[in-house]
């Protein structure tokens, strides 16, 4: 049965084709002072710019990288290069956008949402906007630009425990008025770590052991290319991103499963053409995913499923004095299962248009939009939505910006209708909404530069996966959950051969009207306190120019609750990791970095016994990490 539903809403200033990054630099309110041997902090809303270099992710995986971002934690179901999902300020991953050279990933079906799917290698700049996106965005959105700022060439053979082994080449230059950059990477990680095992008996410790993790390698092979051309009036831009994986699924660290087995591709293309007053995008996906065995260990026979998803969207949008701007763009998904001999086809379509001016310091947007799904009886209601932005520098050192909006997310079709597999769908899920706000400051000088923000949010008919049988997930509405929270970040600069760099983040959540079981509960799986911080040393040179250069890491993040009542915790922990890289020739270095340098793979549960030390509950990490390196990274040229 289809039924159609028609919203209209205000959203936030991200929109779909328009990458969050070039919007903040259009904007005649948001700027970057330069202040000379000084780190900058982005002026453009709440954006993070995040360390891709060797000092950040010695291991070359994007999810080290983002996890050193300001209210940043990321839930990795495992080692290296296992499925990894990102949350910003106590919103989880449905709540945060992953805009690809401004096509949101987010909005479509997609398989390659796992973070996990990229390597830094085709990544030319990586950023995070805390402050939220348009429609389901709300805690944040990740900002994947492919063209680095300096045309450059790197290449980097990487091998380390667990049988690690990732190859990853990179080119970018410019002929004429052609820029062009290619990228590939390799990867392949066995996953067999040790972990401690309490088998579920809290109380009786007779029967604990140190296994291996079963069903937990990793292959991966991607390749990317994409041109722009520049002309006086216009300019022309288009890629093509390809990525095929497959991995074992080991399930909860108690109950492995010994043959469920993912594997699939997907092509993500585009096409953008900008002039002065004119943007336009056109942008395909192409997916295929198998899932083989899913059930097989509690008994049921061995399954296999299918599922093709194509996602299809176009964006334009017109400006006026470059303070106006008109859009309107739609995408289409639709999805296809096939188990055994039976198909299954859902489809949604999703048109909007956009509106945004600019008065003095404060930018409003407004818009509307139209959704149609295929193979669903859910009613939904129109909801109202709106947001406003302000941004004021009152001097070079200082900064005030602030956002406060109402927002709306419908339900995905992999929330409805599941993957038959692990996730079970629900067709009566109903649109969760809410109201985000946030306000910060941020302040520099010739040794210190920090931002420092308050936010809050409350919403309503939440969107949550939920464990019922401990092996399957489903989404469900819940209650309404009010979110608030404070963060700052710094950058200290005392000598030209040092820097110190951190952040900080508290989150807290409530529930509301609901049972009163549940009245006054944590939302499960949002720790409180996370918290990282980094620190480079260049002995007896300084950090543009290296001959060695020492590194040292800590990410935190405080206990969460594992369930509704409250009753279960995944327990704190702290990961560090040192590096050291020697720079031997000119554009060539070797390095060696240990990840969880203290080999932290144990923690003591409410009962006073000791269990494995999770990431994401029942799904144990590894311990200590080594990584070798050997990279060529030719200068960049101005």
């Amino acid at each position: 049965m289809s039924r159609g539903v028609i919203m209209f809403n205000l959203y936030l200033p991200i929109i779909i084709g328009v990458s969050s990054v070039a919007q903040a630099q259009d904007s005649p309110n948001s700027e970057v002072v330069e202040i000379e041997g000084v780190a900058v902090i982005d002026d453009s809303g709440f954006v993070e710019t995040v360390r891709t270099d060797v000092s950040a992710s010695g291991s070359g995986q994007l999810t080290t990288a983002l996890a050193a971002a300001t209210g940043v934690s990321i839930r990795q179901l495992g080692g290296p290069g296992s499925f990894a999902a990102v949350r910003i300020r106590g919103g989880d991953a449905a709540h945060v956008g992953l805009h690809i050279d401004g096509v949101p990933l987010s909005k479509l079906s997609s398989v390659v949402l796992d973070v996990n799917s990229f390597d830094l290698s085709s990544v030319g700049e990586l950023s995070v906007n805390r402050s939220g996106g348009s429609g389901q965005e709300m805690a944040g959105v990740v900002n994947l630009n492919t063209f680095a700022k300096a045309d450059h060439s790197s290449a980097q053979v990487t091998y380390g425990s667990l049988n690690h082994k990732n190859y990853q080449l990179s080119t970018q230059g410019t002929a004429r008025s052609i820029r062009y950059r290619l990228a590939g990477s390799w990867l392949r990680n066995d996953g067999d770590f040790r972990f401690y095992d309490n088998r579920a008996t809290v109380l009786n410790t007779s029967d604990d052991r140190t296994v291996f993790r079963e069903n937990s390698d990793i292959k991966r092979e991607s390749i990317l290319g994409r041109l722009h051309v520049q002309k006086k009036e216009y300019s022309v831009s288009g890629g093509m991103r390809f990525v095929s994986k497959a991995r074992g699924l080991p399930g909860p660290g108690q109950a492995q499963h010994e043959r469920a087995r993912l594997s699939g591709w997907g092509i993500l293309s585009d096409l953008q053409l900008q002039s002065s007053k004119h943007e336009s995008t056109l942008f395909l996906l192409k997916e295929r995913e198998t899932l083989e065995n899913p059930l097989i260990e509690i008994g049921l026979s061995g399954t296999k499923s299918v599922t093709n998803t194509t996602s299809v969207g176009a964006r334009h949008q017109a400006r006026w004095g470059g303070y106006k701007r008109f859009g309107f763009g739609s995408i289409s998904n639709v999805r296809r299962d096939k188990v055994g001999g039976s198909n299954r086809i859902e489809a949604e379509v999703l048109a909007d248009t956009s509106m945004q001016t600019e008065f003095g310091n404060f930018a409003i947007q407004a818009g509307g939009s139209f959704l149609r799904t295929r193979n669903t009886t859910t009613k939904w209601n129109t909801p109202i939505v709106g947001a406003a932005t302000y941004h004021s520098t009152f001097s070079p050192r200082i900064t005030i910006k602030s956002k406060v909006g109402r927002y709306f997310r419908a339900p995905t079709l992999l929330e409805q209708f599941g993957d038959r597999g692990f996730i079970r769908g629900n067709s009566n899920l109903t649109p969760e909404t809410g109201i985000a706000a946030d306000l910060g400051v941020t302040l520099r000088s010739k040794v210190v530069s920090s931002e420092v923000a308050i936010y809050a949010s409350r919403a309503s008919n939440k969107i949550a996966f939920v464990s019922a049988d401990g092996i399957t997930t489903g989404a469900q509405n819940l209650d309404t959950v009010a979110t608030w929270g404070v963060e700052g970040r710094g950058n200290l600069l005392p000598r030209t051969d040092l820097k110190v760099s951190g952040n900080l983040s508290w989150t807290k959540t409530k529930r509301s009207n609901t049972t009163p079981s549940f009245e006054g509960k944590e939302v499960p799986h949002t720790p409180t306190i996370t918290a990282n911080a980094l620190l480079e040393w260049a002995p007896g040179t300084n950090l543009k120019e290296p001959l060695a250069l020492i590194f040292a890491s800590m990410n935190l993040r405080s206990s969460s609750y594992l369930d509704s009542g409250n009753f279960s915790k995944n327990p704190a922990r702290t990961i560090a990791s040192v590096g050291l890289r020697f720079f031997v020739v000119p554009d060539y270095s070797i390095g060696l970095t240990v990840e969880n340098v203290l080999d932290q793979r144990t923690s003591t549960n409410r009962f006073g016994t000791s269990q494995s030390l999770n990431d994401f509950w029942n799904y144990p990490i590894p311990g200590r990490l080594y990584y070798l390196s050997v990279t060529y990274n030719q200068k960049e040229k101005p």
